[in-house]
This record gives structure tokens, sequence and C-alpha cells, in this order.
């Protein structure tokens, strides 16, 4: 179940700070920066015109693509170029009179060797004066505050002793596999713990946290002077999980810990799907594994989904060129982002790669 989260859901950024900042081995976290925070929004209740055409005009100016800094280093420089694999991810275009949004859908960890950044994704992006993503870490003395907060167990028991004893031996298992003191996750809640291993386990078969979509937009969008909005902010993307019930959050440790050690094939499943343009197939993974927990699809695809399609039509009333980066799970599925703007006759229509 963790791997959709961790992958298609933007809280990843938020959990990969958090981890960061509160485990004794560190994960690689995106660079910290200031991001506008965008106002919420209310349904405007308008219709819009579907697009007649959907492609994106090339400019004269080419950028080069980032450099891949995350191919392993013990790689030999002359293999890195043969370990490149070509990736054709896909993108919408909503259009109403002088407003363009683009939403591409993105993965959270990826395999370094994927390359993506490049055509109709480029061309949109350059023509784009606002990145939106779904959160950014702030300070990293906020971070570690908000975690305190929203990770900590308040009940004061050792975890051995809110966890069933096969649970909590399957717990101390995967700690002392990691090399990790068997009291070290003692204050924290069970999603937090689900969390912080289920990262682990990626960082050791190599999936990359840097790889992945969001630290790559950013870093262009500060290096252009773009505007960068975020639609939800850390502590409310935290909030998610830390808000589940203690049932719930068991079930999440749970179901995680059975998932690690195939945490790796369905990542790469849903990589595939994601780099293939198969947002269909990747939202049915995304769908399937949540489905576990309905409090937690409901909260972190549904809702959220709601709110961004109320965001999107709020913005089709202002002129300009904005790139929506979101999940990619988000994207497809009964109740998909498309879907709901759909129903409102606010039509996404998929560019050509």
């Amino acid at each position: 179940m963790i791997a959709p989260v961790i992958s298609c859901i933007g809280i990843v950024s938020a959990l990969l700070a958090s981890s960061a900042h509160t485990h004794p081995h560190p994960l690689k976290t995106p660079a910290i920066s200031r991001v506008k925070k965008i106002s919420p929004v209310k349904i405007s209740g308008k219709k819009t015109v579907k697009p007649q055409k959907a492609t994106v005009a090339s400019k004269k100016k080419t950028l080069p693509e980032p450099a891949n800094n995350n191919i392993p280093e013990n790689t030999p420089a002359a293999a890195t170029s043969s370990m490149v694999v070509d990736a054709h991810p896909a993108l919408w275009m909503i259009h109403k009179n002088n407003t363009t949004i683009y939403l591409f859908g993105t993965i959270h960890m990826l395999d370094p060797r994927y390359s993506w950044f490049k055509n109709h994704v480029r061309d949109a992006f350059e023509q784009s004066s606002e990145l939106v993503i779904e959160t950014k870490a702030p300070p990293a003395d906020q971070v570690q505050a908000i975690v305190s907060e929203l990770a900590t167990d308040k009940s004061g028991l050792p975890l051995e002793k809110r966890l069933p004893p096969a649970l909590n031996r399957r717990v101390q298992a995967e700690l002392a596999h990691f090399h990790i003191a068997k009291n070290s996750m003692d204050r924290f809640s069970p999603w937090f713990v689900a969390v912080t291993l289920t990262l682990l386990h990626y960082q050791k078969s190599g999936i990359k946290t840097m790889a992945g979509v969001e630290p790559v937009l950013i870093a262009q969008a500060q290096s252009e002077a773009k505007n960068i909005g975020e639609l939800e902010d850390f502590k409310q993307q935290l909030s998610f999980l830390s808000n589940l019930s203690s049932a719930d959050q068991i079930s999440f440790l749970q179901s995680s810990l059975e998932e690690d050690e195939q945490s790796s094939f369905i990542i790469r499943l849903l990589i595939k799907a994601w780099a293939g343009g198969d947002e269909d197939r990747l939202a049915n993974i995304v769908n399937q594994n949540l489905s576990q927990i309905p409090h937690l699809q409901t909260i972190l695809l549904e809702n959220r989904n709601r709110r961004w399609a109320d965001w999107i039509e709020n913005r089709l009333k202002t002129p300009g060129t904005v790139f929506m980066a979101v999940g990619a799970g988000h994207l497809g599925g009964a109740h998909s982002l498309r879907k709901i703007l759909a129903e409102r006759q606010i039509y996404a229509v998929r560019i050509a790669n």
C-alpha cells in the first residue's frame, strides 16, 4: 500500500523531509527554499470551453536537460549513457480564453536513469510563467517542530506496548536489519515508522528521492525566476497520515512491512507505467493498494482531487500559463482529478508525445 503513497502522492516531499531530520540514517531531500502559498479557492460554477487543439508550440530557445547526478557512484562513466531510459510521461492541457494550465502527473521517487524533462514536457514548462506543485518542505527548524508535533505519539508508551506482539517483532527485525537502535522509534507513531522503514528499503534498492520529478522542476523554475506555488502546506500534508485512527495506523504499518520485500518491484511497475504515459494502469495500482484502508483513499485521493479541481476552476479566471505538477495517481481512476473536472465541463486534453 505504501508504495503508491510514496511514489505518486505529494506527501512524499513532506515525509522525506521529516525523515531526514528525525532518523539516524538521514535520507536525501530536495533543496529547501521559500514557496509562495496559494490561498484556498471556492467553486465558481462557471463552465469552460473544450479546447480544439492539444499541441505545445516549440520554442527556438533550447535548454539542456538537467544533468543526471544520481547514477550510482561505482558506475563507470562510459556506461552511464547506455543506462539512460527514454520516458514519455503523459501531459494534459486545459485551456479557456486566455488561460492555459498544463497538467503533468509526477512520480516522487524515480530510478535516476529515466530521461523525461524534454520535448513536449519541456516546451510546456518553458511556456509557463508559473509552476504549481503539491507541497514543499519549509526550513529545517519548522520541519522539526511540525514533525515533533505530528509524528510523536502522545500516549507516552514505547512502541512495543502500542503494537500487537507479532507486528512489534517484525518492526524490531527491520530496525536490526538497518542497524538502527531498538528504541529509536519508541516515541513515534506507527504511520511514521512505516514511512521511515519503507524509504530505507527504497534507498537500499537504488530508487532515488532526488531523481524524482519535483526537484528537477523546482530547480529549473528557480533558475528561470518563475513563480512557484503550492496547493497544500507541509503540516497539512503530514496531517493526512497523523490524523488516521490508531487502528488505521497499525494497519498502515502492517501492510507496509508485508509489502517491503516487494516494494522495489511495485514501485518499478509504477515507474514503468508513468514513463510510458499509461496513467490508467498507474491509477489502477494506486487505487487497488489504497483501497485496503478506505479512509486513506478518501483523504489522499478523492478529497484532494476535489479541492484541486476548485483551484483549477478558479485559476482559469485569470489569464496566463501555468505548469501544474501533481502525483500521477491523481490523474486516473474513478475519482480522478480529470474526471471531476470533466463533470464541471472543464476538459483536460492530452498532448501527443
